[in-house]
């Protein structure tokens, strides 16, 4: 079964959707910095413009684990988005590439995701089509969480080091 991209661009614009729906009005009120940690300065590159996603969350539905990285500040509307086919708990330390058919019969849930998005400052999500993430949990329980992916102009490289927080 192949993903159309329409299907791509519909799971993307809800995914942005209940990354913005999520936030209250006391996620602003925090007293951490956004759960990155002390100095914690997570973000993507695209181009040569940075953007802070110092805010990991998640959340499993389906046995998929949806991934966020976002401005804990609200800043901007720029974030990371990435699918995986297990529930975050149970994805361990290691790289993960980009395969969109997880119906594919070398599709390894254990070394693979198969969706996601990067938005820029228009908040618009371009979906990923190639690339990897890796994944480090620390023994306090802390990530340090890589990446290096493909969208439509170019290539976007990120990082987060810090908590994973459940939505």
């Amino acid at each position: 079964m192949k993903t159309t991209p329409n299907l791509m661009k519909t799971l993307s614009t809800i995914l942005l959707f209940a990354v913005l729906l999520s936030c209250s009005k006391d996620d602003n009120n925090n007293t951490d910095d956004g759960g990155g940690g002390q100095g914690n300065l997570s973000g993507f590159t695209f181009g040569n413009q940075t953007y802070t996603t110092d805010r990991g969350e998640y959340f499993d539905a389906d046995g998929n684990a949806y991934v966020f990285f976002v401005d804990s500040n609200l800043n901007t509307v720029a974030n990371a988005q990435f699918v995986f086919s297990k529930d975050f708990e149970m994805l361990g330390n290691g790289t993960y590439e980009f395969m969109e058919d997880r119906f594919d019969p070398n599709y390894n849930e254990d070394s693979n995701f198969w969706a996601g998005s990067i938005a820029l400052e228009d908040g618009v999500p371009l979906n990923i089509i190639d690339g990897e993430i890796t994944l480090n949990k620390q023994a306090d329980g802390s990530y340090i969480i890589s990446y290096t992916v493909s969208i439509q102009g170019g290539n976007v490289i990120g990082d987060y080091s810090g908590e994973m927080y459940a939505r």
